[in-house]
């Protein structure tokens, strides 16, 4: 998907549909559970320069495990956002781990997500390459570079302190954090908050509520690593919305997620990747539960999205039961 000078969207024309119901009808091949993705790109005023739909091959192995955790009893592994190994467990069983699925409830931290990485979608895939997360800023891969005075690793809070840094508080929130050396060097998680000196890519509290990104590393980075923040580029989220499952009371049965992404970084940005973000919840029952962020689905699209200054794209995945 190309966008020329004067805005046109170009997209091949065997690659054009005008309905998710017709670019269906030209993939007759038994799929009987099937994701699709419909991409748009509009105009401020709303008026659509191009749409796209496509057949994805993108359902992780996040989502497997949690499926299988709600119909079995006993333990099952998963790998979340931040790399660390998770226990699901079914519901049954009041002594263990528990599970439950949420793509909306925080709309803004939830559900369809974009990037700029261009890596090749694998099933074990946990994370988006590239993540572009809520804002305004333009991409920056070393908005701030230094050496922590202390770390705390204690799951489920992770934090990297700077003694007398004088952040200004909450300035590299929808970052990323990047380790740069240590045991933990190359891991990277998303900035919840920051103090004046204390960055957290978790909640402050293993008390919380809330869906946010909670990165934990899996590996414990020592107490003075350095570390970089970044950010790869940030577009303006609207919340998520999902829509109530419908059926043509014949053959099929379908609900679609979707959320739009608006460029306001005052240039033009390329998305590249494409995915849907769930939280988690992991506990046990009458005890504790904190959520947890899995990658569920991921795409990297078969032509990259480039979006001028003020222009929206539409991301629209629909789930689909084919009888």
């Amino acid at each position: 998907m190309i966008l020329t000078p004067n805005n046109q969207l170009i997209v091949p024309p065997y690659r054009v549909f005008r309905s998710l119901d017709e670019a269906m009808r030209k993939a007759d091949d038994g799929h009987n559970i099937d994701l699709w993705a419909d991409v748009e790109v509009k105009e401020p005023n709303g008026f659509s320069q191009g749409r796209e739909s496509f057949r994805c091959h993108s359902f992780l192995k996040a989502f497997i495990d949690y499926l299988c955790s709600k119909g079995r009893e006993g333990i099952v592994p998963s790998v979340d956002w931040a790399g660390c190994s998770r226990n699901m467990n079914s519901s049954n069983d009041d002594s263990s781990c528990t599970s439950s699925l949420d793509m909306v409830s925080n709309s803004l931290w939830l559900g369809p997500i974009v990037g700029t990485g261009t890596t090749p979608a694998t099933i074990n895939d946990y994370k988006m390459e590239k993540p572009c997360w809520h804002g305004t800023l333009a991409a920056n891969l070393n908005v701030h570079s230094n050496t922590a005075s202390s770390t705390g690793w204690a799951d489920p809070i992770f934090s990297v302190t700077k003694s007398a840094a004088g952040w200004v508080t909450n300035a590299y929130a929808n970052m990323t954090l990047a380790i740069t050396n240590g045991p933990a060097n190359g891991w990277e998680g998303s900035i919840n908050s920051n103090t004046a000196t204390v960055l957290y890519t978790t909640h402050t509290s293993s008390t919380f509520s809330g869906t946010r990104q909670n990165c934990f590393p899996p590996i414990n980075p020592g107490a003075t690593p350095t570390f970089t923040i970044k950010n790869y580029g940030q577009l303006t989220w609207s919340s998520a919305a999902i829509t109530a499952p419908t059926d043509d009371g014949a053959l099929q049965s379908k609900f679609s997620i979707s959320r739009d992404f608006t460029n306001n970084q005052g240039g033009a940005f390329t998305i590249n990747e494409a995915g849907i973000l769930a939280s988690m919840s992991i506990g046990r029952l009458g005890t504790y539960s904190y959520a947890v962020p899995h990658l569920i689905v991921r795409d990297v699209l078969g032509a990259p999205v480039t979006l001028q200054n003020g222009q929206i794209m539409t991301l629209t995945y629909n789930i689909i039961v084919n009888a």
